[in-house]
């Protein structure tokens, strides 16, 4: 297995894969490059379609159709916890779900995080985004968000407890990408794609959540630029999000990028072998990861394409979806 930013051969890199004819090859690449749709592919520099309301009395409105009352809820048992927040899975209309809820004495950039979450999950749906059933106001978990229950977990801790085929794999980027692409066009950055924010349902379905650092680009704007209103997932952010606090779609891909390493890489963090300040350092001055043995090609070339140093190089989330999709065809008919 290549060690971090060494150099691996190609028969090397590829000898646990079978890999596609020269013609298969040939037709996936005619999609990437395709020279008629620049505006399609390139991370967008505009967001085309509706974006999240920003009304507070929408807001309120919209709150108020997903409000859920505590004695609806039975069964409560905590099955997690991390630094600022807890986990419980209940019983509601013999449906399991799960809560999510913040710890007491958190701090106001906290709760203002996990205020912003619960106002973008009444705003958003799609099946490859973490279903929201609602908000608890009352009682002594309040606030809370009501969801989904998915049983496998976060995907990096259900890929270390069990191996998982390249099938599964390249299935989960596809479903990775096609919510991303979901929030992408509504103008949305989520700032912390990541396999531990990747949740995974009884199917094996991949679904994304964690919208507590989510941002909306502004209307006039391409991209967000960041206060400093939080912790920053370094070894996940873009060289132009580490240096320059910028904040795009196009960021969201590299992420994603790193994201797709960990699938592969799941027992290790990205840059394993580094401090925070060398990392930092050496992604600045265009040191990238080595690719991990096994990868398949077309991930080889997204995974490299995600980590471009020119944001406007990189593919956006409606391209990636598409290649991985077409990938799944020709290999249906393989």
């Amino acid at each position: 297995m290549p060690t971090a930013g060494s150099e691996a051969e190609p028969e090397e890199l590829y000898e646990e894969f079978i890999p596609l004819d020269h013609q298969e090859e040939e037709e996936l690449d005619d999609v990437y490059e395709d020279p008629d749709k620049p505006s399609t592919y390139i991370a967008p520099v505009a967001m085309r379609t509706e974006r999240i309301g920003s009304c507070a009395g929408l807001q309120m409105l919209q709150e108020k159709a997903f409000s859920i009352r505590l004695s609806s809820l039975s069964h409560m048992e905590k099955i997690g916890e991390g630094q600022y927040g807890e986990v419980y899975q209940a019983q509601m209309d013999n449906t399991t779900v799960a809560i999510k809820v913040i710890k007491r004495f958190s701090s106001l950039k906290v709760m203002s995080q996990f205020e912003r979450e619960m106002t973008t999950m009444t705003q958003v749906s799609h099946h490859n985004l973490v279903k929201l059933h609602g908000i608890m106001r009352e009682g002594p978990f309040s606030p809370a968000l009501v969801m989904e229950y998915l049983p496998y977990g976060n995907l990096k801790m259900f890929l270390m407890r069990e191996g998982q085929p390249n099938e599964f794999l390249m299935k989960c980027m596809t479903d990775v990408a096609m919510g991303m692409h979901y929030l992408s066009e509504r103008g949305l950055i989520h700032r912390d794609l990541a396999a531990r924010n990747v949740l995974v349902d009884e199917n094996k379905t991949c679904k994304v959540s964690d919208f507590g650092l989510l941002r909306e680009v502004p209307r006039d704007k391409s991209i967000y630029v960041s206060q400093n209103d939080g912790q920053s997932p370094l070894r996940w952010m873009a060289p132009e999000s580490i240096t320059d606090n910028i904040f795009s779609p196009a960021t969201d891909v590299w992420s994603y990028g790193i994201l797709q390493w960990e699938m592969f890489f799941p027992h290790r963090n990205p840059y394993y072998d580094m401090d925070n300040t060398q990392m930092v350092a050496k992604v600045s001055r265009g040191y990238r990861m080595a690719i991990p043995r096994g990868c398949p090609p077309l991930v080889v070339k997204i995974m490299r394409a995600c980590w471009e140093y020119d944001p406007n190089e990189r593919p956006n989330f409606l391209l990636i979806s598409n290649l991985l999709t077409r990938r799944e065809q020709i290999a249906k008919k393989i």
